[in-house]
């Protein structure tokens, strides 16, 4: 059974020719895939062996050894430079800076990519709005008292992203997300006790730019509750 995590993204695919799983762990998502028909295929990657041998161990236990195809390789190194087409691409797991490398490496980007962010994925939109694809989805969940961001963008559709949602993300997408509003009004409270600590004086443009922080999440927090 998946997680609640790699749930959310199984959601997003749907009767695709193959997928790659970049850090791929236990390849438990490629499994899932192509036992239920949302995947003819998939390729199972991750630059550790022993992440990789416990894969091919449950590739094997699923006997799909003739589905799912394991591969070492540190990120897209094992298609750059080779006519290999990819439909999506999932990273999952990885904090937003190290998604962000990963993806920078791969030359001919393709295909919807999927990533779960366990950290702020405002590098990744920017990553997006910079090679002009498209968001498609977005959203924020907690997974055993831990946050998740999940992105769904398309390199096939022009962006339509806003430098303003670059930040925080297009607000349609967290209508009535508790989590996503609990986790921003912490973040509001966070940059308030930073506030207290500073003098005003002394640290005038931090101090400016925590006040300017504030009223962007503030004001964002609100125009989401107007939705609502």
């Amino acid at each position: 059974m998946l997680s609640k995590r790699l749930s959310k993204v199984a959601d997003l695919i749907n009767d695709c020719n193959n997928v790659a799983d970049i850090g791929t762990d236990h390849a438990y998502l490629p499994i899932f895939l192509v036992q239920n028909s949302k995947a003819k295929c998939a390729f199972a990657i991750d630059v550790n062996s022993e992440p990789l041998a416990e894969a091919l161990k449950n590739i094997q236990l699923a006997n799909l050894t003739n589905k799912i195809t394991t591969i070492k390789s540190n990120g897209f190194d094992f298609i750059n430079n080779k006519d290999i087409s990819l439909d999506v691409v999932t990273i999952c797991g990885l904090g937003s800076p190290t998604i962000v490398n990963i993806l920078s490496s791969w030359k001919k980007p393709q295909g919807q990519i999927i990533v779960c962010s366990n950290t702020e994925v405002s590098p990744i939109r920017q990553w997006a709005f910079k090679n002009n694809f498209e968001i498609l989805f977005e959203d924020f969940f907690v997974d055993q008292k831990k946050h998740y961001w999940l992105l769904q963008i398309s390199t096939e559709f022009k962006s339509s992203i806003l430098k303003k949602d670059l930040l925080l993300g297009n607000k349609n997408y967290f209508i009535n997300n508790q989590n996503y509003l609990f986790y921003l009004n912490n973040e509001i409270n966070k940059y308030k006790s930073i506030l207290l600590k500073l003098n005003k004086k002394n640290h005038s443009e931090q101090y400016k730019k925590t006040v300017k922080k504030i009223k962007l999440i503030e004001g964002y927090v609100n125009a989401i509750n107007k939705i609502s």
